[in-house]
């Protein structure tokens, strides 16, 4: 990896910022299912 890469803080998150972040949840299939009909209705 370049240097301008492993510096960029979007690639490459620092100490602090990944102090702050939490776990994405597990969503069940049914929620899955849910997301994907929303967002196939809202892009009509």
């Amino acid at each position: 990896m370049n240097d301008s890469v492993k510096s960029n803080p979007a690639v490459v998150p620092t100490a602090q910022a990944l102090s702050r972040s939490v776990p994405i949840a597990v969503l069940s299939e049914q929620d899955q299912q849910d997301i994907a009909r929303i967002w196939a209705e809202a892009t009509r």
